[in-house]
């Protein structure tokens, strides 16, 4: 049996909860390759990851640092000034054991350390970005071009494609995270015992039956990101001081 956070449970309403958020994703052949067998095409979705943050009055595109054209005026010009200065000082590289924080000082400068990665980092890891080394998480940020962030700016580029191994992800299309593991399943395992289950939503503001994922605010105009409801998507909220 599956455990811990790779798991999920169903609820006697029927509907189905993982335990924990999960998207699958893959640089390797090899394990996508045991997803084609294990399911058919019609049980494993494909989906395109859509997150958004939540800064001031307002939702901004993931990653934040890709997307500054998002900000109010003075946030924007503040992120580009300091993130213009780190550009320049890059060639002075950080030493193997620094901190998140002067990693991140470094790669972004002290705007965007302010205003969104020290918030959202001490949020998600409930310490603070000092308190952290940089030689196993720098590599799952996303880059920022200041040439790309500049032509964003002044309306004369989109920013790059989505950025991330999970910019696509596969989920299943009924069950939960639990229904990826080997263990519950052998290749191309009949779908007729897998009926959907959770495809009503229950009242109130505080669940999604459908994946058992808390509701998450909507950007203006009722947006849902495209990956509700599909295992994970974050809404990381950047509560600026």
């Amino acid at each position: 049996m599956p455990g811990g956070l790779g798991s999920s449970v169903v609820d006697p309403a029927g509907f189905t909860w993982d335990l924990g958020g999960h998207v699958v994703f893959s640089h390797f052949g090899e394990f996508d390759r045991l997803l084609a067998e294990l399911f058919t095409a019609g049980e494993l979705l494909h989906h395109d990851r859509s997150s958004y943050i939540r800064f001031r009055d307002r939702w901004v595109s993931y990653p934040f640092q890709q997307h500054l054209h998002h900000l109010p005026a003075e946030d924007a010009e503040a992120c580009v000034h300091d993130l213009l200065l780190a550009c320049r000082r890059r060639e002075q590289q950080s030493p193997a054991d620094a901190d998140f924080d002067t990693w991140l000082q470094g790669m972004y400068g002290s705007g965007l350390v302010e205003r969104f990665f020290g918030p959202y980092n001490s949020k998600v890891w409930a310490m603070t970005p000092e308190q952290m080394a940089s030689s196993w998480v720098a590599e799952l940020v996303a880059p920022a071009d200041a040439g790309e962030v500049l032509a964003a700016l002044a309306g004369a580029a989109r920013p790059a494609r989505r950025w991330g191994p999970n910019a696509t992800f596969a989920f299943p299309a009924c069950g939960g995270i639990r229904d990826l593991a080997p263990a519950g399943r052998s290749p191309r395992r009949p779908s007729a015992d897998r009926r959907p289950r959770g495809r009503r939503r229950p009242g109130g503001p505080h669940g999604d039956a459908r994946r058992g994922r808390p509701h998450r605010l909507r950007p203006p105009g009722g947006h849902r990101p495209a990956c509700s409801g599909a295992g994970m998507c974050f809404s990381a909220y950047a509560r600026p001081s």
